[in-house]
């Protein structure tokens, strides 16, 4: 077996420090909320579902919507119903959140 050289070391090493780094910067779900209260102005509170995958998160933020049906309540009211509307996607990686 042929002894490893200095620039395979040095490599392994950098590779190793780039996922120990990526793993201690994952962040949370309060990072992402204070990050998406600033970027965006929701009319509603959005629903958003966190995956973690150690060294980097996906975040899904579902968008829903009150719409009229034809319909009416007992009392006469128009009927509202909720739906879902657009979902966006971000990375968070390194304590930063990209939107995909």
């Amino acid at each position: 077996m042929k002894p490893m050289t200095r620039s395979k070391g040095t490599l392994i090493i950098f590779i190793l420090v780039i996922v120990v780094v990526a793993w201690v910067t994952n962040p949370g779900m309060e990072s992402f909320k204070t990050y998406f209260s600033k970027t965006a102005e929701p009319k509603s509170p959005p629903i958003i579902q966190r995956v973690d995958y150690k060294f980097y998160s996906i975040y899904n933020v579902t968008y829903y919507e009150a719409r009229q049906i034809p319909q009416q309540t007992a009392d006469g009211q128009p009927a509202t119903v909720v739906v879902p509307g657009k979902t966006e996607k971000y990375v968070g990686l390194f304590t930063r959140f990209i939107k995909l």
